[in-house]
């Protein structure tokens, strides 16, 4: 099995949008990768937001969220994305940073 990010999903909660994203880590444990989400500060620059870890299951996969300040609209114009970055010592080489991941298929 690949690291890949399965599906991310928005949940409007009143005027706050939580994004949860399901992760297949496979056989990598979550405390060697950090979840975020990244997209553009329509500045030239980028801002980040760190998922937290909900749900783990025995099959690899593992539910993340991140409380989102902005709506749904401004995620999409922002051109959001979901990635998996390594942050073990094991892992963080300029090697092992090639295993990042993007998420592409909500787009």
């Amino acid at each position: 099995h690949q690291v890949e990010i399965e599906s991310v999903d928005f949940i409007l909660k009143g005027t706050a949008v939580t994004v949860q994203a399901r992760v297949r880590l496979s056989e990598i444990w979550h405390r060697d990768v950090k979840v975020e989400a990244v997209g553009s500060n329509g500045m030239g620059g980028i801002w980040k937001q760190e998922f937290l870890l909900v749900s783990e299951w025995e099959d690899g996969v593992c539910l993340y969220e991140c409380e989102y300040p902005h709506s749904i609209d401004d995620w999409f114009r922002a051109d959001a994305n979901v990635r998996i970055v390594p942050i073990s010592p094991d892992f963080a080489n300029e090697f092992e940073l090639e295993l990042s991941k993007w998420g592409t298929r909500w787009r």
